[in-house]
């Protein structure tokens, strides 16, 4: 994998070639150098997406009325489930929105503590995805809006965004190849709006691609989730936050067409989505039925993804004598990047020489 690749050389030639920002890489790299386990760079997402998780838990419980198992059964969304822990930048993008939720929705929003979670997030979601901008400017506003008649807020709310934008460009310059990739990163400027359509079928399905009329249930998905949005917005105490769920959702549904067409890279979205199943539930309403099916496709799709097949794309995870030419045709200086360790590693053993 790239993150063993030992040639300095190499390993920045291959990065620069990839727009995403090279600070992932370098803590797989540092880890890989001081501990040479692989399961260590799991371990580092999984931890991120616990710690996500646990922020989560208790907003939602504090905010939507729910109880903390709610985000626990959200976290088996086949989305979710499968990549919070792929070693890859999701789960980190993950906790970074989850360290600045706590800050606008902890108890003292705008004070030191949370302009320091804030500045935090900023800093890890841009070390993480170059996507991060219009999310910080989002959770600003929300930061805004939380901190009114709040004197001593307001005074930090100008430090809090100084020092939060600074990281963002901090992060973007100090970037040895920031150069590569403000040239790579102007392709992802064209909006593909079929990516948008990928991006909310995919989510909201779980990935699954399932034979017709089971597809007709991710219908029943996005009637309950609105189902369940409806029902918390209605009540005075739940309306805020989850508006401001609905608003991360709708970020990233403009951004989808700018490259981010998998819903991998929303790991956010996808619990809150499930949460809003989980609210269609708890009520009373007459059209709870729709929550049961919903509920219903979401578990089909976890046990596809439990078993591998049956979700889209599944074909990947095949490796024929086709793949293995590809390498074998490489030349000797060529660089191959797997994007993820399970992968090189099925790799290495599939194609590896007689």
């Amino acid at each position: 994998g790239l993150a063993g690749e030992r040639d300095s050389g190499r390993f920045w030639a291959a990065l620069a070639g990839d727009v995403h920002p090279p600070w992932v890489a370098l803590l797989d790299r540092a880890v890989l150098a001081s501990a040479g386990a692989r399961w260590l760079l799991n371990l580092t997402r999984v931890l991120a997406s616990a710690g996500a998780l646990w922020i989560a838990a208790n907003l939602v419980r504090r905010h939507l009325g729910l109880a903390r198992v709610y985000v626990c059964i959200a976290a088996l969304h086949p989305v979710v489930f499968m990549y919070a822990g792929a070693a890859r930048w999701y789960p980190f993008l993950f906790l970074a929105h989850a360290l600045r939720a706590l800050s606008i929705w902890g108890p003292a929003p705008g004070r030191a503590r949370s302009g320091a979670l804030f500045a935090t997030g900023s800093a890890l979601g841009m070390a993480a995805s170059y996507v991060e901008p219009p999310f910080v400017l989002l959770d600003l506003v929300w930061l805004h809006l939380r901190s009114a008649g709040q004197p001593h807020a307001r005074r930090n709310l100008g430090w809090i965004a100084l020092l939060s934008l600074a990281a963002l460009v901090g992060s973007r310059f100090a970037s040895p190849i920031a150069a590569a990739h403000a040239s790579v990163a102007y392709g992802q400027f064209h909006p593909v709006l079929s990516q948008m359509v990928t991006w909310l079928v995919l989510g909201v399905a779980g990935e699954a691609a399932l034979p017709f009329p089971f597809p007709l249930l991710g219908l029943a998905v996005a009637a309950a989730a609105a189902l369940g949005f409806a029902t918390l917005v209605r009540k005075p105490g739940s309306r805020p936050y989850a508006l401001f769920l609905a608003s991360n959702a709708l970020v990233w549904l403009c951004v989808a067409p700018f490259g981010i067409w998998h819903p991998r890279y929303s790991l956010e979205v996808w619990l809150a989505l499930t949460l809003m199943v989980g609210a269609a539930l708890a009520g009373r309403s007459r059209w709870r039925v729709l929550a049961w099916l919903a509920s219903a496709q979401l578990l089909m799709a976890l046990a596809l993804t439990l078993l591998g097949r049956g979700f889209y794309k599944a074909d990947l995870n095949r490796l024929d004598s086709a793949s293995c030419s590809v390498l074998r045709d490489a030349g000797a200086q060529d660089l191959v990047v797997a994007p993820y360790p399970g992968l090189a590693e099925l790799v290495a053993r599939t194609c590896a020489p007689p």
